[in-house]
């Protein structure tokens, strides 16, 4: 699938046309009108950067059409198939999308990575769901001002090699809170009663 929107199709015949229009040279040299030669010659800068995002997207389909589609089904019932899935998509860095490349991320554009998400969640909703748990927590995670924790764990996030989830829950409410925050020194210490816990 090609995630610029053009139409390979019709792409293919102008490019015949435009090729047929101007091949044809004074003595019938044949000339290279093509777009990448013209930019070699006239040294335009090649938007390399949104290339590779969109490779990154077609690795990402490829894997989930060829790996995650046959066991679909299986990814939704047994954790260890959704482990497994899940370490596959680190082994081709898809789960530091939104992170930087200083901090070892993809760093794709919000678009792309919007793309990226309904492409997920079309082949599989247990892994597109525990991805995200994963995505979120490093986009959170290089938001902040742990410079140490940031160097510890976003490289490592990038290929699966430490996996992080978000937890939501509230300091506010009636009766017995399920989490208590006691401050301490550099910050607070959080605890907490979870009923269950999203296991990766």
């Amino acid at each position: 699938m090609d995630w610029r929107g053009i139409d390979k199709g019709t792409r293919g015949q102008g490019d015949k046309e435009d090729r047929g229009a101007g091949e044809q040279g004074r003595g019938g040299e044949r000339k290279d009108f093509s777009l990448k030669k013209i930019n070699a010659q006239m040294q335009l800068p090649v938007d390399s950067q949104a290339d590779k995002q969109h490779k990154l997207l077609e690795v990402a389909e490829t894997y989930f059409r060829e790996t995650v589609v046959p066991q679909a089904a299986a990814i939704d019932r047994e954790p260890e198939v959704l482990r497994k899935a899940l370490r596959g998509m680190g082994d081709r860095a898809l789960l530091a999308l939104r992170v930087a490349k200083d901090w070892g991320g993809s760093q794709l554009s919000e678009l792309d990575f919007r793309r990226f998400q309904i492409m997920a969640a079309r082949y599989s909703g247990a892994l597109a769901f525990l991805q995200t748990q994963h995505q979120s927590a490093g986009s959170l995670l290089e938001a902040s001002s742990n410079q140490s924790l940031k160097q510890e764990y976003l490289p490592r996030m990038a290929r699966g090699k430490v996996l992080v989830g978000v937890g939501f829950s509230q300091l506010r409410r009636r009766g017995e809170p399920p989490i208590k925050a006691a401050p301490v020194s550099g910050g607070y210490h959080l605890y907490q009663f979870a009923k269950f816990l999203l296991h990766i």
